[in-house]
């Protein structure tokens, strides 16, 4: 096992989404590469998660409809703690749709729902999550 490899065994993605079932899905997908899911159901959650697990988180895939608050003020309040968190937004909506809400620039992906394993991996393998 690679250095790299060892690092990444004892790095989190953060999953903020209200559906359990969604978030279980992210969690087997993310396991099998060694990943813990650290999972948050609010807006709340969310930003207490992200304060405890400081820098040890490799991503955040965020839903475009937490509650709490709008996603994209949650996300600010993220980069105000940490500028350079790798964040993939996610939604059941088409980004077109989104993007005339949300920055999409503001986030380094996009994932539609219902998650494709292949293309959670594909959009986590070009944030260099895994690799």
């Amino acid at each position: 096992r690679s250095a790299r490899q060892g690092k990444a065994a004892t790095r989190s993605v953060l999953v903020v989404e209200d559906d359990p079932y969604i978030i279980e899905v992210v969690r087997e997908i993310v396991q099998t590469f060694g990943f813990e899911v650290v999972a948050a159901e609010s807006a709340g959650e969310a930003l207490s998660a992200f304060e405890q697990s400081g820098r040890t988180l490799a991503c955040v895939i965020l839903d475009y409809n937490v509650p709490g608050m709008d996603a994209s003020r949650l996300l600010a309040r993220m980069r105000e703690l940490d500028a350079d968190v790798k964040v993939l937004l996610s939604s059941g909506y088409s980004q077109a749709f989104i993007s005339r809400e949300f920055p999409l620039e503001s986030v380094h992906g996009f994932i539609p729902k219902p998650y494709q394993p292949a293309k959670l991996v594909e959009a986590l393998q070009r944030l260099e999550v895994i690799l």
